[in-house]
């Protein structure tokens, strides 16, 4: 098996779950993923906040560690929220995959609350492809003692829902998810 489909997948995961790695905001970058110590309901763990906004949760809102993917229960799909959430990510100009450590609590709080979020808004067209690739970049992020591993067939069938991912946002969005910036 070739090396693209394991290319195209981590290329689609450092685009779309973009972010200042855990350390604060970037003024040139624009919105990043916060932590602060013991911020998490007072466990003395870090806090993660959201550098994308959409009609339930604002840019900077805290991320609640225990119920990561509970205001994506409040949203409902718009292809308005979704570019956004994709255009905020992209501008955000970092990956959370880079600089962090593999056990970092607050990238995958963020990722979760992130990948369900915008799950919830994805248009139509997109939604089967989410459910394919949302469980891959989620386990990307999850700490874990091992690598994750996918089979070939696993591996296709996320590669061609990144493909149809990237895709949709270049048509309708206007963005190239292959770079980590927005090309706008």
């Amino acid at each position: 098996m070739s090396r693209a489909p394991t290319l195209a997948i981590t290329a689609i995961a450092v685009a779309l779950v973009s972010t200042a790695a855990c350390t604060g905001t970037n003024a040139s970058s624009g919105p990043a993923m916060s932590v602060s110590s013991g911020a998490a309901a007072g466990s003395g763990a870090t806090a993660a906040a959201r550098w994308w906004s959409n009609s339930a949760a604002a840019a900077g809102s805290t991320i609640d560690p225990a119920r990561p993917s509970a205001a994506a229960a409040k949203l409902s799909r718009s292809r308005t929220q979704y570019c956004q959430m994709l255009t905020q990510t992209l501008q955000s100009g970092r990956s959370v995959l880079a600089g962090v450590g593999a056990q970092d609590p607050a990238r995958s709080t963020a990722t979760i609350a992130f990948v369900a979020e915008l799950q919830r808004v994805a248009p139509a067209e997109v939604s089967t492809a989410w459910d394919t690739l949302a469980p891959a970049l989620v386990r990307l992020v999850k700490p874990a003692t091992t690598p994750p591993t996918a089979d070939a067939a696993d591996a296709a069938k996320t590669a061609s829902a990144a493909k149809t991912i990237a895709d949709d946002a270049k048509a309708h969005c206007n963005l190239d998810l292959s770079r980590s910036s927005s090309s706008k």
